[in-house]
């Protein structure tokens, strides 16, 4: 006897509600949702302030965007979690994008047969899709600090030689401009005493020097190259801005000598 697919129509030899093929596809998403958590912490890293208070805070932009859909995806694997640890009466696993995929992926074949198994591949899925949109969103635009007069966010074309603010305007009517690299070198001189972790420090660093990944500062790390200063909250290690872009410049210096 040969039931089909509740998703595909495909035949299903074996009685499932769900094909291999679409289990497949479900565990392809739930294998991404680790890196996919990196990328959520970039994003979320554009922080409504660094480098402290005072005249040197430095205001960033905020995505809440990604924060809610990272949210809603912790939310859903949390729930399905707590269906199959019920059902089959097992212990819950550890809060986290990270931990709560990689749970799923241990019971996807007895999923596959419950009746519920086609909304949790769609439901995952779809959030998982989400998740990506957000981060692989293009951005046409790059963040250039602060206006000097009124403390407005600027935002430029990149490459653009300046940004112009959308609040002030001089004396004939024409929006103020900033000196866009200008703008870049007085954010990184404030943020050179500043302590961060990988995902944030990558995000600042890529505005203001050129793209680095949090994967390269944590393997700058991990042979040495790197000394923690601090821990934070989260018990992440925190390391110096100028120490990585030290790093950065000597990468680049050895890639033009070779």
């Amino acid at each position: 006897m040969t039931v089909t697919c509740q998703l595909c129509g495909a035949e299903v030899a074996d009685l499932a509600n769900v094909c291999t093929r679409c289990t497949h596809a479900l565990r392809r998403d739930l294998e991404d949702v680790p890196g996919l958590d990196h990328e959520l912490d970039i994003a979320l890293s554009k922080q409504t302030s660094l480098g402290g208070g005072g005249p040197t805070r430095i205001e960033m932009p905020a995505n809440f965007d990604a924060e809610a859909r990272g949210r809603a995806l912790k939310a859903l694997l949390a729930s399905w979690c707590t269906l199959i640890a019920d059902q089959r009466g097992l212990p819950q696993p550890l809060d986290g994008l990270a931990p709560l995929s990689r749970w799923l992926l241990e019971h996807l074949e007895w999923l596959r047969h419950h009746p519920a198994g086609p909304d949790a591949v769609t439901e995952i899925r779809d959030a998982v899709r989400a998740v990506r949109h957000v981060i692989d969103r293009p951005v046409p635009r790059i963040y250039a600090g602060q206006c000097t007069v009124c403390g407005t966010a600027l935002y430029a074309k990149q490459g653009a030689e300046f940004a112009y603010c959308q609040t002030c305007v001089d004396a004939e009517g024409e929006h103020l401009h900033h000196d866009v690299e200008a703008s870049k070198q007085a954010m990184l001189a404030t943020l050179q005493v500043s302590m961060m972790a990988p995902p944030e420090a990558a995000f600042t660093l890529s505005i203001l020097i050129r793209p680095i990944k949090p994967d390269l500062i944590r393997t700058w790390a991990a042979r040495g190259k790197l000394t923690p200063a601090g821990v934070d909250d989260k018990g992440r290690n925190l390391y110096r801005l100028t120490d990585i872009a030290t790093l950065m410049r000597h990468k680049v210096a050895h890639a033009t000598t070779r």
